[in-house]
């Protein structure tokens, strides 16, 4: 009987002991992600202050990655095709499919212009910076409405040519760093 009890102790010893290590550990588990999930938000706050200073000074490149159409079909796409590059006054929003050959021998049209007009904006505290930027090229009609908002880790971009709407989505550079080419619409074999 006194062998019973004594392993009766021993077990709640050893159970409580066992039941304490446990708790130790999944504290020290939500330590590690709190720690983690701070250095993200540290990370995606000093990428969004790095992309603001580019706005600023007129040095970027949008990579785009995901496309998302009006009627909302998101497709993939090739980042060093895709892109919209802000260098200076002068602007190219492209797109294409480096499969095929297109209006501007990337499978796809070429926007380049001259910036009219470049608004940057604040979206309030925590929500980060919008950019719009207004602009003609010769392969539209219409003035070309461009908004850029960059929020956290990516950059987002809504494209409006009159009726065409696109929404891009991907990752910024700056233009002096970026080794991305703009492509030139063709005609007839002659370049615009």
């Amino acid at each position: 009987m006194r062998r019973a009890i004594v392993l009766m102790m021993l077990g709640a010893f050893t159970f409580v002991g066992l039941n304490a290590q446990v708790e130790t550990e999944e504290k020290s588990k939500r330590e590690i992600r709190k720690e983690k999930r701070e250095e993200r938000r540290a990370a995606s706050i000093a990428h969004q202050e790095e992309a603001f200073e580019a706005i600023q000074d007129k040095d970027f490149v949008l990579r785009t990655d995901m496309i998302t159409t009006k009627w909302g079909r998101t497709i993939p796409v090739v980042n060093s095709v895709n892109f919209v590059r802000i260098d200076g006054d002068d602007i190219a929003v492209q797109f294409g499919d480096p499969i095929n050959i297109g209006l501007n021998g990337a499978g796809g049209v070429t926007y380049q212009g001259k910036i009219q007009q470049y608004e940057i904006f604040e979206r309030g505290k925590n929500k980060g910076v919008g950019v719009r930027i207004n602009f003609n090229s010769p392969a539209s009609i219409n003035l070309i409405t461009l908004y850029i908002e960059i929020s956290g880790e990516y950059v987002k971009g809504q494209f409006n040519d009159g009726p065409n709407r696109l929404s891009m989505r991907g990752n910024f550079e700056r233009a002096s760093e970026s080794t991305i080419m703009v492509n030139s619409n063709r005609r007839i074999g002659l370049v615009n």
